[in-house]
C-alpha cells in the first residue's frame, strides 16, 4: 500500500464523527457568540418621567414642621402669659424631629432539619431565626401601644422671638432666658426682637 493510499484511509470519517465534530463546532459558535454579545453594554434608557421624593423624606419633613410649629405654639402661650411681654410671634427652626425609642424583645428560633441521601448518609441542616418584635403594654381602652424606652427632643437650630414688650431691655432678657430654659439651646441660638406697633 502506497502512502498517497494510507493517508486517504486515515482522512476517512463515519457519520456519527461527522454528528460529533458539527456539534463541537455549533457549540464553539454558541461560546464565541455570547462572548461578543455579553462584553456589549446595553444601552441606558432615559428616563423622562419627573423625579419623585421618597415617600420617607415626605413624611420627616412633615413630621418636623409639625414639631416646628408645635413648639411655636407651646412658646407663644408661655411667653404671651409673661407680664409686660405682650403679644408674641414666635418662629422655631428645627434640625432633627423628636426621636422615640421603643422597647423590644428578640426571639430566636431555632430549627434542625435532617436529609436522608439514596446512599443512606444523614444530613442534617441548622436553620435559625430571628424575629424582633415591639414590647406592647395595655391601656384602659383596650388598646394596645408600644412601651417607649427614651425620647430624644428635637434638635434646635434657632429661635426667633419678635414680642410688643421686647423694647424694655429686662423684659427682653426675660424673653430670652425663658426661650433658653424651655428648649435647652444656647443664648447664640436665641434672637428677641421688639414687635412693630400698629396703627
Amino acid at each position: 500500500m502506497s502512502d498517497d493510499q494510507s493517508l486517504q484511509g486515515s482522512i476517512i470519517i463515519n457519520q456519527e464523527q461527522k454528528k460529533y465534530i458539527i456539534f463541537l463546532l455549533l457549540l464553539a459558535f454558541i461560546g464565541v457568540a455570547s462572548m461578543i454579545l455579553g462584553n456589549r453594554e446595553p444601552k441606558q434608557a432615559v428616563d423622562d418621567s419627573p423625579s419623585l421624593i421618597p415617600e420617607t423624606s415626605i413624611s420627616t419633613q412633615s413630621e418636623l414642621i409639625t414639631d416646628e410649629e408645635r413648639l411655636a405654639a407651646d412658646l407663644t402661650e408661655a411667653l404671651e402669659a409673661v407680664k409686660g411681654v405682650g403679644k408674641v410671634v414666635v418662629k422655631v427652626t428645627l434640625a432633627t424631629t423628636t426621636e422615640t425609642e421603643y422597647a423590644q424583645e428578640n426571639q430566636m428560633n431555632q430549627t434542625t432539619i435532617s436529609e436522608t441521601n439514596q446512599n443512606g448518609s444523614t444530613k442534617s441542616t441548622d436553620e435559625t431565626r430571628q424575629e424582633v418584635k415591639l414590647v406592647m403594654k395595655n391601656q384602659n381602652q383596650g388598646s394596645n401601644e408600644p412601651v417607649i424606652i427614651k425620647q430624644n427632643r428635637p434638635q434646635v437650630v434657632g429661635v426667633v422671638v419678635v414680642a410688643e414688650g421686647a423694647d424694655d431691655l429686662i423684659i427682653k432678657s426675660q424673653i430670652a432666658n425663658a426661650v433658653q430654659v424651655l428648649l435647652d439651646v444656647p443664648p447664640h441660638k436665641v434672637t428677641v426682637l421688639p414687635k412693630a406697633k400698629e396703627e
